[in-house]
């Protein structure tokens, strides 16, 4: 009895940890471009200081850009939908009643949000490797 409680508070504490992360990831992302700019503009003088050759954002988009964006906005939907589902897990894990095919069902949902959080991660870091490739040769 005592165990189950120790794991229900558990799954619990690790559903709100999860959900507190994404929350503070979240509003970071969304309150970083106002406060960006400010640097990026400073970075461009800088750079247009050091070398007069370089054009520092004059209207440009790179693809790279483009896609590391796309990438960054898919990754936290992808991480949000995680969270859901591991808030999920819990709850079908306390509402399980010690039913083993409810349990199990449980840890499949817990195990496979947690699978997708890590293939997010790492799409995100091919991304990245490719990306910074692809710029190196261009």
């Amino acid at each position: 009895m005592f165990t189950k409680i120790k794991t229900t508070l558990m799954t619990i504490a690790l559903s709100l940890s999860f959900a507190g992360l994404l929350s503070l990831g979240t509003a970071a992302a969304l309150t970083a471009p106002a406060h960006f700019a400010d640097f990026k503009q400073d970075a461009c003088n800088g750079l247009s200081q050091l070398d007069s050759a370089q054009s520092c954002g004059k209207g440009e988009a790179k693809v790279t850009n483009i896609v590391a964006s796309i990438v960054d906005v898919l990754s936290i939907i992808v991480g949000a939908v995680a969270v859901i589902f591991i808030i999920v897990a819990g709850f079908k894990y306390i509402t399980s009643a010690g039913d083993a095919a409810k349990v199990g069902a449980a840890k499949s949902t817990l195990i496979f949000a947690l699978v997708g959080l890590f293939v997010v991660a790492i799409a995100q870091l091919l991304v990245k490797l490719v990306l910074t490739a692809a710029e190196k040769n261009t």
